[in-house]
């Protein structure tokens, strides 16, 4: 299971005990932010992927999708915006 924290890896999780195959529940942004996401081990709070800076206007929505391969530790993420 993943967890998912802002702006520092040692914050409190925005989203926690992320499963495979599941999502979390719906987050709400209320003014425009630029965000540094970490995607965190839940076990052990281990750091498996970042992603710095990424801008999220007012008034938009998105889906972030963490994907990989833990054997290879090879982890990526898609930002998709919905119009």
């Amino acid at each position: 299971m993943i967890s998912v924290k802002e702006n520092d890896v040692d914050s409190s999780p925005i989203a926690e005990r992320i499963g495979y195959g599941k999502s979390s529940v719906f987050q709400k942004i209320t003014l425009d932010r630029n965000l540094s996401l970490f995607f965190v081990k839940t076990e052990d709070d281990s750091l498996l992927y970042r992603v710095d800076d990424m801008p999220f206007p007012f008034g938009k929505n998105y889906t972030i999708i963490f994907g990989g391969n833990s054997k290879d530790k090879s982890y990526s993420v898609v930002v998709q915006q919905e119009y």
